[in-house]
């Protein structure tokens, strides 16, 4: 994309020549470039993108062979048993450290990477995420995830089934501490790295800004802005459940992970990469149907089967 404007450019005191102010965007940066409009002398330029430059490291349940680098869960089911009969549950695994900016190849539609330099947060251009147990719509206050000084989002928890059996609870008891527990900051962590890894993947098939994705910043290419995903985890509103809803581009969809009471210890939605994964697809799905206004009554329609389909082979 490129706009330009005619104006007089001062070369040194006194001294003023008729240019072409020149806003040139390209794939990963964009430049202000100045042009003498009599002979096309190149007067000035500058790169106007600043581009993350520190790394993180996410201690989070992963997999070095899925397409999202996420295994499905702390005790993975994928692959399933090959027996229609019941399974014993699947042994727990240790958690994974990945350190990474977020915007190298072939990520380097990212301008900013996944957390801004400064930045101490579970929070991005493609999400934010932490827990929602105030009653409030939206993350609690100093709900985050926070980082150590070295960027090292690294929390010690044990969900169940436990490597030490049969782990913990994913609340405190009594009233909810603030700044989140150890366990509530890991699982906070483990949600903003799937919700990243999905949003990265999902772009490279084609869910970018002009096809309505979720972003703070779109960067000139296309869509409407700030509508990053709000990732609320351990929601205080429900139970045994999780869901998504999808405002129109421009408006912050929602993704609601509750806490599972059926068993002891409880467990934690946020931590299955299965269930995270199947409600931000359907952020996809009601995006790309219709007008992306939520104003159809179609958008739903397509949505289960796909992001059931999808999650799965994201997954693996």
């Amino acid at each position: 994309m490129i706009s330009a404007e005619k104006f007089y450019f001062p070369i040194e005191r006194g001294v003023i020549r008729p240019a072409w102010c020149v806003l040139l965007w390209l794939d990963t940066a964009a430049y202000y470039v100045v042009v003498d409009a009599a002979d096309q002398e190149l007067l000035w330029r500058k790169n106007i993108t600043e581009s993350q430059t520190q790394a993180s490291t996410y201690s989070v349940y992963g997999s070095l062979t899925a397409m999202t680098r996420a295994a499905d869960s702390p005790a993975p089911g994928t692959p399933s048993c090959p027996s229609p009969n019941p399974c014993p549950q699947p042994a727990m695994i240790a958690r994974t450290p990945f350190t990474l900016i977020g915007n190298e190849p072939p990520y380097t539609f990212n301008n900013n990477g996944w957390v801004a330099d400064g930045e101490n947060r579970t929070i991005g251009n493609a999400a934010e995420a932490g827990i929602d147990r105030d009653g409030t719509q939206g993350v609690d206050n100093n709900g985050w995830a926070f980082s150590d000084a070295g960027r090292n989002f690294v929390f010690a928890y044990d969900p169940a089934p436990g490597l030490t059996p049969p782990g913990q609870s994913p609340l405190p008891t009594g009233t909810q501490p603030y700044p989140p527990t150890p366990f509530q900051q890991g699982s906070a962590t483990n949600a903003f790295y799937l919700a990243n890894r999905w949003h990265d993947e999902t772009y490279l098939l084609g869910f970018n800004e002009s096809s309505r994705n979720f972003q703070t910043d779109n960067f000139g290419r296309g869509g409407i802005s700030n509508d990053s995903l709000s990732v609320e985890i351990q929601d205080g509103t429900g139970s045994n459940s999780a869901n998504f809803s999808t405002p129109a581009d421009g408006i912050r969809p929602r993704a609601q992970f509750f806490v599972w009471t059926s068993s002891t210890p409880a467990r934690d939605g946020a931590l299955d990469a299965q269930i995270v994964l199947h409600e931000f697809t359907h952020g996809l799905s009601n995006r790309l149907i219709g007008n992306a206004t939520g104003l159809t009554g179609n958008m739903a329609r397509n949505g289960r089967g796909l992001v059931r389909f999808f999650c799965i082979g994201i997954a693996v």
